[in-house]
């Protein structure tokens, strides 16, 4: 009798521990499944955050941070910066196969108190000026088609370019924009100068006046430009500028050279439409950047 007790007690005992341990597998599985539901599934409902969120908030391993250092690019979005246009009106005196027929046409002209300038290219282009204002370029045509000479204006628009750029590249395209707007000012000022000079008249103070005016724009389009190092895609750019501003100050040079010279109205017109060709060259070397 006492054995069998005893086995009973002992059975009592096992069966009583094997209840106490599934009871503390039950609350230790309600436990994990409660925790799971709440990082899952509850704080995502009430606060909207995602898995992709969770994971992003993660710290970032060494080699990670490293990589975001040395690519800051990765996580900036790209933008695009249109590059300011210009317009050319060229009033168009003659084409020629040959450069001795348009030096005979451009000493025609001469003969009859006009300035032009043979520009080379499909054909010896015999050119009376540029300007950046069509009315300006109509008013001339039908001056020099009064005195015989036929003649028409020959349009030239600056390509549509854009670069693609990332926030890192921000302030030099600021300064990149800054600097094209000058020298258009630059250009469509001494346009203007010129027309003037060649229809109306302009005293000797009055040009030096614009002329300096002019030098002073370039001067600020220096000060942009001066000991600064460009990103290896905006070195073109800023180097095409930099020619233009070059150009320019040399043209402007020769200007007041000439200033009390009954030279000074082929001087200011030759070297305006080297400025224009050095600007539509710039345009077409830019125009395949991305």
């Amino acid at each position: 009798m006492r054995v069998t007790r005893m086995k009973i007690k002992m059975r009592r005992g096992r069966k009583e521990r094997s209840i106490l341990f599934f009871i503390i597998l039950f609350f230790l599985a309600t436990a994990a499944l409660g925790v799971a539901i709440g990082k899952w599934i509850i704080i995502p409902y009430i606060f909207g955050v995602s898995d992709d969120v969770l994971e992003t908030e993660k710290t970032p391993r060494k080699g990670e941070m490293q990589d975001s250092a040395n690519n800051p690019s990765k996580k900036l979005d790209k933008k695009d910066f249109v590059v300011p246009s210009i317009t050319f009106y060229k009033i168009q005196i003659g084409a020629f196969k040959e450069f001795k027929n348009a030096q005979e046409m451009a000493l025609q002209m001469q003969s009859l108190g006009y300035i032009s300038k043979i520009i080379e290219e499909d054909y010896y282009r015999v050119i009376s000026s540029a300007y950046t204002d069509n009315k300006k370029a109509d008013a001339e045509r039908e001056i020099l088609k009064k005195n015989g000479l036929d003649c028409n204006i020959k349009r030239w628009d600056s390509p549509d370019i854009e670069i693609t750029y990332t926030e890192n590249f921000h302030d030099y395209i600021i300064s990149l924009d800054k600097c094209i707007n000058l020298f258009i000012q630059c250009i469509q000022e001494e346009s203007d100068i010129l027309y003037k000079m060649k229809h109306s008249g302009v005293s000797t103070l009055e040009l030096n006046k614009e002329i300096d005016n002019i030098g002073k724009k370039l001067n600020q389009l220096n000060n942009i430009l001066e000991n600064k190092e460009y990103p290896a895609k905006l070195e073109q750019v800023f180097g095409g500028i930099e020619s233009i501003k070059n150009e320019y100050i040399d043209h402007l040079t020769e200007c007041k050279k000439h200033l009390n010279s009954d030279k000074i109205d082929s001087v200011l017109n030759d070297g305006y439409m080297d400025i224009v060709a050095c600007t539509e060259e710039f345009y077409y070397k830019i125009s395949n950047l991305k």
